[in-house]
């Protein structure tokens, strides 16, 4: 029997996600040609205690996430190494459809600014897939997919650029069928 998840919880991993996750994208060359989307829900931590909350709290709800350990420097961003080097980093990722699907859309309420717009967007795309839009043997996206992938590029903190593959798959005209993507 499956637990009920409190709305306090449900807050507590969406300020963790806000804060210290990422709902991460990726567009990449399957065979024959195709391309693919990747996505995921991560949260990070160097706290035990914080991971097994994270992890208690994504079983509540009713997925199961992988799990992953790393050693390595934190290097800050102009280059230099952190006082605490080879911390351990925890990680705890969900990357089936499903499960993200579950998750985010328990999180969605609680999420705010840019990883609530980057939820929103992943959702979309998951609701799609699972109404039977996609052809699963080929990833079949349509221009709607491609469309919101571009648009979950432009959230990124790191302001990466669309991929031209993407922006080949999207016309310069295109406009999606639904009221502004701002949710």
């Amino acid at each position: 029997m499956q637990e009920t998840v409190s709305e306090a919880e449900l807050g507590w991993l969406a300020g963790l996600l806000d804060g210290e996750g990422s709902i991460a994208y990726s567009v990449r060359k399957k065979h024959l040609g195709y391309l693919g989307m990747d996505l995921s829900v991560c949260w990070y931590n160097t706290d035990g205690g914080i991971i097994r909350k994270a992890v208690a709290i994504l079983n509540k709800i009713g997925v199961e996430p992988y799990l992953t350990e790393a050693s390595r420097d934190v290097e800050k961003r102009n280059g230099t190494t952190w006082l605490q080097a080879h911390k351990t980093y925890l990680t705890v990722r969900l990357h089936k459809q499903s499960a993200m699907r579950i998750v985010l859309e328990a999180l969605h309420p609680h999420l705010a600014g840019e990883k609530r717009h980057r939820a929103y967007l992943v959702l979309r795309l998951l609701n799609k897939k699972k109404n039977g839009s996609h052809d699963r043997r080929h990833s079949n996206y349509d221009t709607e997919d491609w469309y919101l992938l571009g648009e979950l590029y432009k959230t990124s903190e790191r302001k990466r650029p669309v991929p031209q593959e993407l922006l080949d798959r999207i016309p310069r005209d295109y406009t999606p069928d639904v009221p502004a993507i701002r949710a």
